[in-house]
């Protein structure tokens, strides 16, 4: 099955491209092939949309109508004339094949919507669609808040260990906290302790390395011994 159209505009590019501007008219069958030189020619039949109940049919509208509303504010793909003109439709045949035309769906899934003589079950086709539309557009949000989260995060971080680096700069402190702290954790799992142990002196190694000088580490780090797991850590110096 296929659909009659309307040559509108054709523009020749170069390479030997052609490009054909068509309007829709209505769905028809090929019956035969009469000719393949220099390009096809055959007969066809027009095929009729089936419509059922009217009440099913109106409802259908709506919910298709407010579903494409919802999806093109996320999507932000259709233009408001677009939008416009979908909503302002009134015949549930067309506005399945307006919608149709203006979802980013395969040519499989655009067959399979042609072929569907019954407006009913195209208009119930096209809920789906717009339904799962919608579940990726939420997805895809999700998504884009977790990277900018996360990358403020980091931006965040970058800032505070720069701003740490200066400020022990100024103040002639050569350690450096983190790198210090990393060559204790090293150490730390070299050790055989519990779990618990390995935690607690985990939990000071990460105090230690927040201290804001190195006399001020140094004199915390001699304080260890206080946890009362009896291991000695030495510093790196």
């Amino acid at each position: 099955m296929g659909t009659l159209v309307k040559i509108k505009q054709m523009l020749r590019l170069p390479g030997g491209i052609v490009r054909v501007l068509v309007e829709g008219i209505t769905r028809i069958r090929v019956m035969n092939i009469t000719s393949m030189d220099p390009y096809y020619v055959g007969d066809y039949e027009r095929v009729a949309s089936e419509f059922e109940d009217d009440v099913e049919l109106e409802a259908y509208r709506r919910l298709v109508q407010s579903k494409f509303g919802e999806w093109a504010e996320e999507a932000k793909s259709v233009t408001d004339e677009g939008v416009t003109r979908v909503m302002e439709l009134r015949d549930p045949c067309e506005l399945a094949d307006q919608v149709a035309f203006l979802l980013p769906i395969n040519n499989t899934k655009r067959q399979e919507l042609l072929e569907e003589l019954s407006v009913a079950r195209r208009l119930n086709m096209i809920v789906g669609i717009l339904n799962m539309e919608l579940q990726i557009s939420d997805l895809e949000n999700s998504i884009n808040n977790q990277v900018r989260q996360s990358m403020e995060k980091a931006q965040k971080e970058y800032f505070l260990r720069e701003k740490i680096r200066v400020i022990h700069d100024e103040l002639g402190d050569k350690g450096d906290p983190e790198e210090e702290a990393e060559e204790l954790r090293v150490k730390l799992k070299a050790l055989n302790l519990s779990e618990d142990v390995h935690e607690r002196i985990d939990k000071e190694i990460s105090r230690y390395s927040r201290m804001p000088s190195i006399d001020a580490r140094s004199n915390y780090f001699a304080q260890l011994p206080r946890l009362g797991v009896g291991v000695t850590l030495e510093r790196i110096d």
